[in-house]
């Protein structure tokens, strides 16, 4: 569940942006970014960051496009949600990074894939507990 008010960063690395012939699993992102009551404070695309979210996806809003977490956390984020759906719902190694680098800072994760970060010895070290 996620804290309400708590400012979300989305985790989409190379998922914010449909490409032609390939699947696209950025749909969750998306859906937050337009439905969310919580704010969103940065999405998480290395491969468009920097670039006008608008632009991109059509959607108005404030929030920027960064290549890191703690360009997130900079931005006010206090929940990382990984906004994708994974081919078999695992954690690809790239968003692994991000998420060890959330916990460190402090976030909460918010996780919709079909693995259990707790179940993860390492990941499940490094929550605060208290957390959301």
């Amino acid at each position: 569940m996620i804290p309400p008010g708590a400012p979300l960063a989305l985790l989409m690395h190379d998922e914010l942006v449909a490409r032609p012939g390939r699947p696209y699993f950025g749909k969750m992102g998306l859906g937050l970014l337009r439905y969310s009551p919580n704010p969103v404070a940065a999405v998480l695309d290395e491969s468009v960051a920097g670039r006008d979210l608008g632009a991109i996806t059509g959607i108005r809003t404030p929030a920027p496009i960064v290549a890191t977490v703690a360009q997130a956390a900079a931005a006010g984020a206090q929940v990382l949600v990984i906004g994708v759906a994974t081919v078999g719902g695992v954690l690809p190694p790239r968003y692994r990074v991000d998420v060890v680098d959330a916990l460190r800072a402090g976030m909460s994760i918010v996780n919709g894939l079909h693995i259990v970060l707790n179940d993860d010895a390492e990941l499940a070290a490094l929550v605060h507990r208290g957390a959301f």
